[in-house]
């Protein structure tokens, strides 16, 4: 049946008039149109990532990533520290009831230079998976205990604690953590305990880099 049309099509939003066509001939132009409109809006959309891709690809700085991950993943990257609290004679810390960081001074080795001996922290050059480990010794007392607790950036992670009465008495533990770039972990002395070392080297702190984390 033929009639003349002068509608919105429902398909495109779009005013359209004809003369005298029938029915299936009013769909055909209505989907012609709704296709020229898709047709058009993803012509706009492909030359804003075009834009888009370009901009990105011709920063220096993107064009450099590529090289400088393959580079480091042929070279690797070596983050391995081990340091007591002293090189020769007798240091005793604490006991204290207030938070005090163990200052391990005596560097035995600092590969990265990621540990700092003046702090006593380790700071991660780059993300990855770490293991530390530690061990503490101190003087048997009834009274004082020895006792020592790694933290990340301030929150506690684990714990090595042992009470002698007399006598010597030591701990030990470790860790494997993942760290974000600039995380900072270090001993601290456990409230009312104390830790010495001397020339032998038994309170230690030691951390390396397992691997590093890629996009993960």
């Amino acid at each position: 049946m033929q009639r003349t049309h002068f509608v919105v099509c429902t398909m495109c939003c779009e005013y359209i008039w004809y003369w005298h066509i029938d029915d299936n001939m009013f769909a055909f132009a209505c989907l012609q149109s709704a296709l020229r409109l898709k047709l058009h809006d993803m012509e706009t959309r492909l030359k804003t990532q075009d834009t888009a891709t370009k901009e990105h690809v011709d920063d220096p700085n993107h064009a450099k990533e590529p090289e400088q991950k393959l580079a480091r993943q042929s070279q690797g990257y070596h983050v391995s520290f081990s340091v007591s609290l002293t090189s020769t004679g007798q240091v005793v810390v604490g006991p204290s009831q207030s938070p005090t960081i163990l200052v391990f001074r005596h560097v035995i080795t600092n590969i990265g230079n990621a540990y700092n001996p003046y702090t006593g922290t380790f700071t991660a050059p780059i993300r990855g998976v770490y293991m530390f480990s530690f061990t503490i010794f101190g003087d048997g007392h009834p009274g004082v205990p020895t006792g020592a607790s790694l933290h990340k950036n301030g929150e506690h992670i684990i714990l090595g604690i042992h009470h002698q009465p007399s006598g010597g008495a030591s701990a030990s533990d470790g860790v494997i953590l993942l760290l974000e770039v600039g995380d900072v972990v270090y001993l601290q002395l456990w409230p009312g305990t104390w830790v010495n070392d001397n020339s032998n080297h038994q309170t230690i702190f030691n951390g390396h880099l397992l691997y590093e984390m890629w996009g993960q």
